[in-house]
């Protein structure tokens, strides 16, 4: 243990209770500060960004659940995409509501701890991503009070091709009820609200047609989260027209597997690969304000440049 908690404060902090895993929170105060500037309602439109959340797998012998969102004061020099950055991280030993509230309600504290008015609560503005894990939504939304919430469409379709998979629906109406649900003119890519309820009259009367057993599934599970996606992407202009994914997280995942080198590693070990990414990521903004390194300063951003020559 005292490896992981040495260093410049990125273990924030380390619960133990009995007859339960360890909760281990990681996180810098850099990282706090950049979810502030780009996840929450006062950054422009033009550089604010979904705060991903995912669980990943085999990275130790605890989970490790990540946030990660968009740095967008750069981009990067070649695709001129902006850089996935690693949020704050939470490793632990099960999926229970209580352990993902204990990891929202301690980031609910980060992110408000330095906000001076009362009246401004800077996680509530923050909009959050995640797939449908039932007890890490309910607890973002416990633990981060009003926090605007996107599901991941990719997800929502897997799993409702899954269920019909399990009842026996054949391949080809399954495919075009998935095509009804998420394909380019479905439910979820809905200009409207009116445009919305045609769609799901028409997924829903392909459905029973059909006799296909997953009405109450449909109704229960899919569309009410589609209904909440769109309603956001009408609000949010920033979003863009598309289906939100939550695909920075599974690119983040990848990343972390690839610096273990796809093995289990020691929780000590573990926390220091972490650490070297995350001061890996923030070291490699700065040669981007004097026009260097593989990131260069974002529109918004470009009155922060320094000539080479100034900054030596």
């Amino acid at each position: 243990m005292h490896r992981i908690s040495a260093g410049d404060h990125y273990v924030r902090a380390v619960t133990l209770t009995p007859n339960h895993a360890p909760i281990c929170i990681l996180h810098t105060d850099d990282q706090i500060r950049a979810i502030r500037r780009f996840c929450s309602s006062d950054a422009p439109d033009a550089v604010r960004s979904v705060l991903g959340v995912d669980r990943t797998f085999n990275l130790a012998s605890l989970f490790v659940t990540v946030t990660v969102f968009r740095h967008r004061a750069v981009v990067r020099t070649r695709s001129q995409d902006a850089p996935i950055f690693l949020g704050p991280v939470m490793l632990h030993g099960d999926g229970q509501f209580k352990t993902y509230l204990r990891f929202f309600s301690h980031l609910y504290g980060e992110l408000n701890c330095d906000v001076g008015s009362t009246e401004l609560q800077m996680s509530d503005s923050i909009m959050t991503g995640s797939d449908e894990e039932k007890s890490l939504v309910k607890a973002l939304r416990a633990g981060m009070p009003s926090v605007q919430h996107l599901y991941c469409a990719l997800h929502t379709r897997d799993n409702l091709r899954q269920q019909m998979t399990r009842l026996g629906v054949a391949q080809a109406t399954r495919e075009r009820i998935v095509a009804l649900t998420f394909g380019s003119d479905g439910v979820s890519t809905a200009p409207d609200q009116a445009s919305f309820d045609h769609r799901v009259s028409a997924l829903m009367q392909f459905v029973r047609q059909a006799t296909v057993p997953i009405v109450d599934y449909l109704q229960d599970r899919t569309l009410p989260k589609l209904q909440s996606n769109c309603t956001l992407l009408w609000q949010n202009a920033w979003l863009g027209q598309h289906a939100w994914n939550n695909n920075n997280s599974e690119s983040m995942n990848n990343i972390l597997k690839i610096t273990v080198d796809w093995k289990p590693a020691r929780v000590a070990d573990l926390v220091d690969h972490l650490h070297d990414l995350v001061k890996l990521q923030y070291a490699d903004l700065r040669p981007a304000v004097f026009g260097q390194g593989d990131y260069q300063l974002a529109t918004k951003f470009t009155q922060h440049y320094v000539p080479a020559a100034r900054w030596h």
